[in-house]
């Protein structure tokens, strides 16, 4: 009743889109993604019916803590696989889901940049639907210049 409440204030205000989670995702959160994406569909099923699309924050690493890939980077094809299976399930639960978000290479967290990727291929995670998104909130690391990106940032 309480998510179905919000639901009906977020639609009130004009908000149509909501992460469930922060950023800061730790191995409790990072099972939202598999395990536990039962809770995030039940959510999702109530927000839905007032316009709302339900997020998902997800950690870079999830490959490594979920999928026991030694690797995360964005460029390895066990990691495309990985990611591309787990969002199928993520659909199969939730059809239209908003996207995920995913803080990268900021307080201590793996990114692109830890690979020698630029943001670009590190955002590139498989999105099935044409509506979903995808947001990566990348930092620098202090002592540490990622590559080059050509966007001038």
């Amino acid at each position: 009743m309480r998510v179905r409440a919000y639901g009906r204030l977020l639609a009130a205000c004009g908000i149509n889109a909501v992460a469930v989670n922060n950023v800061n995702v730790h191995e409790t959160e990072a099972r939202l993604l598999t395990d536990r994406i039962g809770e995030v569909a039940g959510i999702a099923g109530s927000l839905g019916p007032y316009g709302i699309r339900t997020h998902l924050s997800v950690t870079f690493a999830a490959p490594m803590l979920l999928g026991g890939l030694p690797t995360a980077d964005p460029l390895d094809e066990a990691v495309r696989a990985w990611r591309a299976e787990a969002t199928a399930r993520v659909y199969g639960a939730i059809p239209d889901f908003g996207g995920y978000v995913a803080k990268a290479d900021s307080e201590g967290q793996p990114g692109p940049f830890a690979y020698g990727r630029s943001r670009s291929p590190g955002a590139r995670r498989p999105r099935p639907t044409s509506g979903s998104a995808c947001a990566t909130r990348c930092a620098r690391r202090v002592g540490r210049t990622p590559p080059s990106t050509g966007t001038g940032n």
